[in-house]
């Protein structure tokens, strides 16, 4: 019986390492593991993005959110070494330009 006991224990202690581990890594790298919000955008004539230093005119799929619990994170990506609070994605397939 106490064999048994001490193997629980054990089995117990190495899921919390994993855990602790699977946390850590999900902070080390900035991994969202909230789903984001997307609008898919169908129809015959798809909405086109243009301006703003981009060089033509690009189709756009799909856009979606990303977005965090505070002011300080949420972003997917970082610019500068900063997370912001919020990010939004525009989805355009690659080399189709107008």
């Amino acid at each position: 019986m106490t064999i048994i006991i001490i193997i629980i224990i054990i089995i117990i202690i190495i899921i919390i390492i994993i855990i602790i581990i699977i946390i850590i890594i999900l902070i080390m790298y900035d991994i969202n593991v909230l789903p984001p919000v997307q609008l898919e955008i169908t129809g015959a004539e798809m909405p086109k993005l243009s301006g703003g230093g981009l060089n033509g005119t690009y189709e756009t799929w799909q856009l979606h959110f990303h977005w965090g619990p505070n002011d300080h994170e949420g972003s997917e990506h970082t610019f500068r070494g900063q997370m912001y609070p919020l990010e939004v994605d525009f989805v355009c397939p690659l080399f189709i330009r107008f």
